[in-house]
């Protein structure tokens, strides 16, 4: 891949956002989960250039709940 100094633009930007609740194998809590991954294509001198990225947060549901309180 070559280094490239000019900035290119992008014709093409995409992001996805996903959430979910799972059960650990490991320990039998219950976790959830939120996964963002981003995209990016553009054309530099003549070359695709594809750009991603993706995280992860994993959050303990049982822990969180216990933390919660009624608004009530």
């Amino acid at each position: 891949m070559n280094n490239q100094s000019a900035a290119v633009t992008p014709f093409h930007r995409s992001s996805h956002t996903a959430f979910s609740e799972n059960i650990s194998p490991a320990t039998g809590r219950r976790e959830q989960v939120m996964t963002v991954s981003r995209l990016e294509l553009a054309w530099a001198t003549g070359e695709l250039v594809i750009k991603a990225r993706g995280s992860r947060v994993v959050v303990d549901a049982d822990q969180q709940q216990r933390g919660r309180r009624s608004p009530f």
